[in-house]
């Protein structure tokens, strides 16, 4: 039946990368979306596994779902660890990380109040999945904490990330430059995205430059955008797979 579509295991975008479906690793991860109000997500998500000695920085995943009356929609989300203050990784070397159609979920850290958000979350995407004639996904990049870049990258994760900071850097700088003028800490251009592409400084430009404008105190968050880390030079795998 069409109502249960469900997404074929995704290729890995790394030989050391493992993909498998989260219900044939029920053992390993009990309790995580395994309640009926979870079916639809349940059936479409995946467990990746980090079977490098290195650990992975970054990743992102690309959904599509086609309904019925063949409308496409379309489900993105990256993780990475630059936009934290704090170090850490995504995947630590041989450990998991699980993924959904509603996002990214880290198993050590899965509580109540994740279950919770993910039940109140789900209405309108569970009507598409449960409508869907076609659901897949798409790991479309990751990156390993050296800079290795591997997958097909179509959604430019390195450029995605270097862009953020270099908007951020530059956003503080002129918001700093304005307040000692006496003039509003963000300029018009910067209070919306000025593109759609998130690896253009202009896209983090909008959004970094929304977000400062709605802070009370601008100090805090303006360290913040002058301390994110810088990311390593990122180069792209090398591997034939």
């Amino acid at each position: 039946m069409n109502a249960q579509a469900t997404s074929h295991i995704p290729h890995s975008p790394s030989r050391t990368v493992r993909i498998t479906r989260l219900r044939d690793e029920h053992d390993r991860f009990p309790g995580i979306l395994d309640d009926s109000v979870f079916q639809r997500l349940y059936e479409n998500a995946f467990v990746i596994h980090n079977g490098d000695i290195r650990d992975l920085v970054a990743a992102y995943a690309l959904w599509t779902i086609i309904d019925q009356d063949g409308r496409l929609y379309t489900h993105e989300y990256m993780v990475d660890i630059y936009a934290a203050l704090m170090p850490t990784s995504v995947i630590l070397a041989g450990k998991d990380i699980i993924v959904s159609p509603n996002g990214w979920i880290f198993p050590h850290e899965y509580s109540d109040a994740r279950r919770a958000f993910d039940a109140q979350s789900i209405n309108l995407l569970d009507s598409r999945l449960t409508q869907a004639t076609k659901i897949s996904l798409s790991i479309d990049a990751v990156i390993f904490a050296d800079g290795e870049t591997c997958g097909v990258n179509t959604k430019r994760l390195d450029q995605t990330i270097v862009a953020r900071r270099d908007a951020a850097i530059s956003l503080a700088a002129n918001a700093r430059d304005a307040l000692t003028r006496g003039e509003p800490a963000v300029s018009s251009e910067n209070l919306f995205a000025q593109s759609n592409e998130k690896s253009s400084e202009a896209f983090w430009r909008g959004h970094l430059g929304g977000q400062l404008s709605r802070e009370p105190d601008k100090e805090p968050y303006l360290r913040y955008l002058e301390s994110l880390p810088r990311p390593p030079a990122f180069y792209a795998s090398r591997s034939t797979d």
